[in-house]
């Protein structure tokens, strides 16, 4: 059977969505417009992987577990960021239960679905991507519309999501609720 892509994030709420969405457009109009479409606010836990989709129930199994003995936990995203000269992002404050629910999703895939370290995350920087793959001079262009601008908000993670790609788009497979 074909390898599936998925990964794992944190899907902030609707309004907090609807926010970033608003600032992308506002602040970065020009920026990647034909793949818009494809966006949508997400913290990555995991990064993009390619499996069977035979490996779907066992993940499913393995997340659910981990997801019970989560206790929900507050996120704070604050202002904005970018990677070398390729990517702007808006940065996410770093807390223990984060840390702890990414260490976490990394054992279950290291341990017992077996993957490879280099198909792991292995530098976690929480974040949430406005734009990536830039050339230099459009990440010059969309930093200097960013810089020095100041954005924050609050959520409280109450989940966590296995997103699995459908050939045009990404989609949730399974939310794992604490």
């Amino acid at each position: 059977m074909k390898n599936q892509i998925y990964f794992i994030a944190i899907i902030p709420p609707e309004n907090i969505s609807d926010e970033i969405n608003k600032l992308r457009k506002q602040l970065l109009p020009d920026f990647n417009i034909h793949s818009e479409h494809k966006k949508f606010p997400h913290i990555t836990l995991q990064h993009t992987f390619r499996r069977s989709p035979e490996i779907e129930q066992t993940l499913i199994g393995y997340l659910n577990e981990l997801a019970q003995t989560l206790k929900p936990f507050d996120v704070t995203i604050d202002n904005f960021n970018h990677f070398d000269s390729r990517t702007l992002y808006i940065a996410v404050n770093n807390n223990e239960p984060l840390q702890n629910l990414y260490e976490q999703v990394k054992k279950i895939l290291v341990e017992k679905l077996n993957f490879p370290s280099n198909h792991i995350s292995n530098n976690f920087t929480p974040h949430i991507t406005l734009e990536k793959k830039l050339t230099k001079e459009l990440f010059t262009k969309g930093w200097n519309a960013i810089e020095y601008l100041q954005y924050k908000a609050t959520f409280t993670v109450t989940s966590f999501s296995l997103m699995k790609h459908n050939g045009i788009k990404w989609e949730p497979l399974h939310h794992f609720k604490f």
